[in-house]
């Protein structure tokens, strides 16, 4: 950008304004472009188009500073190819750069990038971790601020879900969906509606034994089944959508009955049909992986069936009373344990069982040590299990607790009380960025954030009633048993990416400061012509900036060096710059996502490491700041 700074000033502003990066000036060409859905999800796979390129000329892509593969233009200049989402791209506004070998020319699209939320635990598995949320952590947890809140005029409300930017509420009085960026209302059916899970652009629900499929953007019906049977009534579990279909647990029973009949029910989710149905001798909570569905039963039994065909492939009695709701994770399936006041009494474990996801061998049990009592759903994350349990039968309001457990062995790591008394029934947790989210219930609710890591408390937040949450999109979406819904997230959200030319110099933030022996040149191909240069082992360029990564860009040539790369003082890479043939502005290394604040990189000239090189050559092209 030698000589065009003064050119383009203007148009940069208004660029900058806009959340894009200016391009580079180019010879006289049709300028290029890319196009993206408007809203797309972490791990999702999306169709992105360009035009205008160079033909048989690779194009990088890039959702912010996070690449995201390469794709080369066809004879018209034109290509379409499909995109997975890195589950590494933060949520929010992000531009989607398609960038051209050579030449540098750039389209950029804005996109809005998001997590969804499809089902109780995230997804079928249940795992409960969002491994896409890594903003809202540890260090600024305890400064989450509350973003928005309504009410819903829901009473008990199931669990919240979240897909294609709407938040579902089903309780007593109606389903409905809300945005996710504001809490406003889109739609809403009356009539009393439970359990929600979304596959794709369907929302099922249910209501007694009834299950309805819904359009999730207009709430408009798709199909409803009644799954009694022969008989005169029944009661449906949570369901579970995996792919093209949704697993159900059915309990059905005649008037007077002193015994009931349980199965499990799949249907198409397109259609409504019914592919296959399993009896089973107890009432049971749902899981999918791995072409398995887990049933956790009422009578302490994990079964496994066919996810194909519904049939059994084993049954393994567990020490626990009764098991509630599994999880699938890193070849564990995991179910809280629960005792009433009968035989279990004092005998069996309140906690957590883990059993082997492939054999059904019971791993490990833990025991929290109640006589009595609840455990909630686990979450799991970074070879941890998370679990609150609660005892008593019913409200026991001294005995909330809040337990991290070693994957592997079962063994606790921390242990956390309640901060008040009067506090209990713990809500079922999720983790994000490295933050244990759960409620407890009782005279004295509170919402509540833990150190995933210690155990420590980062936050407490006071709902009007006990709390269920999802973690998405950098911020925690809290819904309290009164359906009042509220919205935690950093006081300020994620920004634009920045681009620095190499010789975009100085002191102060987001300029390079560079120190040793330096030389700059023009080079074709980098981005705004040219790059600075170091022959010289020690030779370091510093910028100084506030946000949550940076991208550093370089060639790689004959003679390159080494380059070390350090965020605030510590060193997190080496880059290898060596080639056989010289390539300048294609190659790049992006930073993990770091927490949002001030932050330092520094670039460290090295000698060579490849024996083949022939100097100690480190470039840099440009630096890419994620605000």
């Amino acid at each position: 950008m030698r000589h065009r700074r003064s050119v383009v000033a203007g148009l940069a502003l208004v660029l900058a304004l806009a959340g894009l990066r200016p391009v580079t000036a180019q010879a006289a060409t049709t300028p290029p472009t890319v196009t993206a859905p408007a809203s797309v999800a972490t791990g999702s796979t999306v169709t992105v188009t360009g035009s205008g390129f160079t033909p048989g000329r690779s194009v990088a892509l890039a959702f912010g500073i996070v690449p995201a593969g390469s794709v080369t233009a066809g004879s018209a200049g034109t290509f379409s190819t499909a995109v997975t989402v890195p589950s590494t791209v933060i949520a929010g506004p992000q531009p989607l750069a398609a960038t051209e070998a050579t030449s540098r020319r750039t389209a950029t699209v804005a996109v809005s990038v998001r997590t969804d939320w499809l089902q109780p635990g995230g997804g079928p598995a249940h795992v409960g971790a969002n491994p896409a949320q890594v903003l809202l952590d540890q260090s600024s947890a305890a400064s989450s601020a509350v973003k928005w809140s309504v009410a819903t005029g829901q009473d008990y409300p199931s669990e919240p879900v979240v897909g294609s930017g709407l938040l579902v509420v089903a309780g007593s009085g109606s389903v409905q969906a809300r945005r996710t960026s504001d809490g406003a209302r889109v739609w809403s059916v009356d009539g009393s509606a439970y359990a929600p899970a979304i596959g794709g652009s369907t929302l099922v629900v249910t209501s007694g034994a009834v299950l309805t499929a819904r359009d999730l953007g207009t709430g408009a019906r798709r199909w409803q089944r009644d799954l009694r049977g022969a008989q005169q009534y029944g009661g449906l579990g949570q369901p579970v959508v995996d792919g093209a279909r949704v697993f159900v647990p059915v309990t059905r029973y005649d008037a007077g009955a002193t015994s009931f009949g349980y199965a499990v029910v799949a249907l198409d989710l397109a259609t409504g049909t019914t592919l296959w149905s399993t009896t089973l001798a107890s009432d049971s909570g749902l899981a999918v992986s791995g072409g398995r569905v887990y049933a956790a039963t009422g009578t302490g039994k994990l079964a496994a069936l066919s996810a194909s065909a519904g049939n059994l492939l084993w049954v393994t009695q567990s020490p626990a009373e009764s098991l509630g709701d599994p999880v699938v994770a890193e070849g564990y399936v995991l179910a809280g344990s629960h005792v009433s006041s009968g035989p279990g009494y004092g005998v069996k474990p309140v906690g957590v069982v883990a059993f082997d996801a492939s054999t059904g061998a019971v791993r490990w049990t833990f025991s929290s040590g109640l006589q009595q009592g609840d455990a909630s759903r686990p979450a799991v994350a970074d070879g941890s299990v998370f679990v609150a349990v609660n005892g008593g039968e019913f409200e026991d309001y001294e005995s909330a607790a809040w337990y991290g457990l070693n994957l592997t062995t079962g063994l606790p790591r921390w242990y956390a009380s309640p901060p008040l008394s009067g506090q209990s029934v713990p809500t079922d947790p999720v983790v994000a960025a490295g933050v244990v989210w759960s409620g407890s219930c009782g005279p004295n609710a509170k919402f509540l954030g833990f150190d995933a890591t210690s155990g420590a408390k980062l936050r407490d937040y006071n709902p009007v009633r006990c709390a269920t949450a999802v973690a998405i999109n950098s911020r925690v979406f809290v819904l309290d048993r009164g359906g009042n819904l509220s919205v935690l997230g950093l006081p300020t959200e994620v920004g634009a990416v920045r681009s620095l030319d190499d010789d975009d110099t100085g002191s102060g933030s987001e300029r390079l400061a560079y120190t040793g022996s330096w030389v700059t040149g023009s080079s074709t191909g980098s981005y705004g012509g040219g790059q600075h240069a170091s022959t010289t082992p020690g030779s370091r360029v510093t910028v100084p900036f506030t946000g949550t990564g940076v991208r550093y860009w370089f060639s790689v040539q004959p003679d390159g060096g080494s380059a070390e790369v350090q965020i605030d003082g510590t060193t997190v890479a080496t880059v290898d710059q060596y080639a056989a043939a010289r390539t300048n502005g294609l190659t790049s290394w992006t930073s993990p996502v770091l927490p949002r604040g001030p932050h330092t990189l520094t670039v460290v000239a090295r000698a060579r490491t490849t024996a083949a090189s022939t100097g100690n050559r480190v470039a840099v092209d440009r630096i890419d700041v994620a605000h």
